[in-house]
């Protein structure tokens, strides 16, 4: 249970940090883009 607490609030985390980092950019990234794109990221966190 624990540890999916973690994951979650990671996952969170991360979501908000691509969020802020699109921002910074001048992307807009709906947070569903980025789910996409952490999917496709996992294997190098």
């Amino acid at each position: 249970m624990r540890e999916a607490l973690m994951e979650k609030a990671i996952k969170q985390r991360l979501r908000n940090f691509f969020t802020f980092l699109h921002i910074k950019e001048g992307v807009q990234y709906d947070y569903r883009d980025i789910a996409m794109l952490l999917r496709l990221q996992k294997g190098s966190f």
